[in-house]
């Protein structure tokens, strides 16, 4: 249990420890009923990143199919579990190395993320199917921006269901942003990329 402690405080990996105590913190009070984890996975998170690394690297461990505070909490898990067992069985107690260690394991630690939430990512689509509102046409029905912002160039959306929103990716028309919380309908939608094409309404348009 000493050496626990020691390799959980090892400056290096006391960064992942403290990581460790929000992803635990999280959780206790999910548990509790206080947290949707559902609710809370897009919080102003943009999801829907121009094509580049970061969105490869959110689409490697399945950011988007599965919720992300628990792609997350899987992530930070492997990296504190993985950091903890290298300086222990390295018998490390240099600062320096134990830093350099940081970047291997930050690579394995994703390929583990990868392969622990494949199945969740089979089990989430597997629960979006049974929900007939998922496979309806996309065309004509409104949306809740749930980033800071939608513009043409990225946004992500909440569709409205009896069971779980529907996640849409949304572009708003060229020169227009939209804003979290603003209701938007989507005019088009394109199968191919999975983007949908979407314009402000509001309530009194609606009703008309």
């Amino acid at each position: 249990m000493q050496d626990l402690i020691q390799q959980a405080v090892f400056p290096p990996t006391l960064p992942l420890t403290l990581l460790m105590g929000v992803v635990v913190l999280y959780w206790a009070i999910t548990a509790l009923g206080i947290f949707d984890p559902e609710a809370d996975a897009h919080l102003d998170f943009e999801a829907d990143l121009e094509p580049g690394f970061l969105q490869s690297l959110f689409r490697f461990v399945h950011v988007g199919e599965v919720p992300l505070m628990l792609v997350l909490s899987v992530l930070i898990t492997c990296m504190w579990t993985l950091a903890v067992l290298a300086n222990h069985l390295l018998g490390n107690s240099s600062t320096l190395i134990g830093l350099i260690l940081l970047a291997p394991n930050f690579a394995a630690s994703l390929v583990a993320t990868r392969i622990a939430t494949r199945p969740l990512a089979r089990i989430f689509r597997a629960l979006q199917k049974e929900n007939p509102e998922s496979t309806a046409p996309l065309a004509g029905r409104t949306c809740i921006v749930t980033t800071s912002e939608a513009t043409e160039h990225h946004g992500q959306g909440e569709i409205a269901t009896s069971g779980a929103p529907i996640v849409v990716q949304i572009r708003a028309q060229q020169g227009r942003t939209l804003h979290k919380g603003d209701t938007a309908l989507i005019i088009s939608h394109d199968a191919a990329t999975g983007l949908c094409t979407v314009v402000q309404v509001t309530n009194d348009q609606l009703e008309k």
